[in-house]
């Protein structure tokens, strides 16, 4: 796939494509604009990508025919299940790699929150070393993926024929994570200590703009409700309730889960607080100390925005008065 396509393609450029066509039709560009059309979902924009191949058509130009599972020779035969890994749980992302023995193609996909939002695709000479990841069942994945598929808005291009290689026909919504023993479920506070304190969750967050109000309402308590850790402690919980809906929660499990398969593979030792906090959140849903956690942060965080940008301010204010003193 030419740049100038993928660019074309990716700004919805229609009219630039078909003066391509109708000045020098390249044969391979049927072939891009057919894997294309699997990555939009609107109407406007699939009428258009028909409208090209009709174009090309006239012109003798027909996309490569794509393997027929239902006619090849080797339908018969249970095709190779690639590789997949999950690498080292980000913040808000997980990222896969997936591997195919049988056509040598290394892809990698960025799942963040529920939507994809960057994927690749190269032709390796040999299985590739993939490093800070572990092994990830392949039909979990491929439900994940079909999951983020439909989540997704604008899907980038060169996903639109993955739905061809990604065919898990036993996609489960299991996680390799659920066989992981469950323990005793901890309190509130025990939570709080990891979700602060734990290497990788310390980073996790909400974003800051869900907790103004908070910051509103708590900008107006007295002195002596501000020193009140049980008041805050209740405002806190309170915020969390209508954040914690179903989806989120099943989301946010399921990044635990990541990690925790993730702990458990690579450092069993440090695999126990993320159980805990996994456990504890789906014992708990939206009373959970995780999201009470969280939600704290988060707002601790939004102060710090704000004194930032203030003293952002406060300094631009200061240049531009000393260089109205110097005029």
């Amino acid at each position: 796939m030419r740049r100038e396509w993928t660019q074309a393609l990716r700004e919805r450029n229609w009219p630039q494509l078909e003066r391509w066509i109708k000045q020098d039709a390249d044969p391979s560009l049927a072939t891009t604009l057919a894997e294309a059309a699997d990555a939009f979902d609107a109407k406007p924009d699939r009428r258009a990508i028909k409208r090209l191949l009709f174009l090309l058509e006239q012109r003798g130009i027909r996309p490569d025919a794509r393997p027929d599972a239902a006619t090849s020779e080797s339908a018969t035969a249970e095709p190779a299940v690639p590789s997949v890994w999950l690498l080292r749980p980000g913040v808000a992302q997980t990222d896969f790699a997936i591997f195919e023995a049988e056509t040598t193609v290394f892809r990698t996909v960025t799942i963040h929150g529920r939507a994809i939002t960057r994927a690749s695709q190269r032709s390796v000479t040999e299985a590739p070393t993939v490093s800070d990841a572990v092994p990830f069942p392949y039909n979990v994945f491929c439900r994940r993926f079909r999951d983020a598929r439909a989540a997704t808005d604008r899907l980038p291009l060169i996903c639109g024929s993955w739905r061809d290689h990604l065919h898990a026909t036993e996609a489960t919504d299991s996680h390799p994570a659920d066989a992981i023993p469950a323990g005793e479920i901890s309190d509130a506070d025990a939570i709080r200590a990891i979700v602060f304190g734990d290497s990788d969750l310390a980073r996790w967050r909400l974003e800051l703009g869900v907790v103004a109000p908070l910051a509103v309402e708590i900008s107006q308590l007295t002195p002596e409700n501000l020193q009140d850790r049980k008041h805050l402690n209740g405002l806190f919980a309170r915020a969390a309730v209508p954040l914690a809906t179903d989806e989120w929660r099943a989301e946010h499990r399921q990044r635990l889960s990541d990690l925790l398969w993730f702990r458990d593979r690579t450092d069993p030792d440090s695999a126990a607080p993320i159980r805990e906090v996994r456990d504890e959140l789906t014992a708990n849903g939206a009373d959970s100390g995780y999201v009470r956690a969280l939600v704290e942060k988060t707002f601790f965080l939004f102060l710090q925005s704000l004194r930032a940008q203030r003293e952002g301010s406060g300094q631009s204010a200061a240049r531009s008065r000393d260089r109205k003193g110097k005029r």
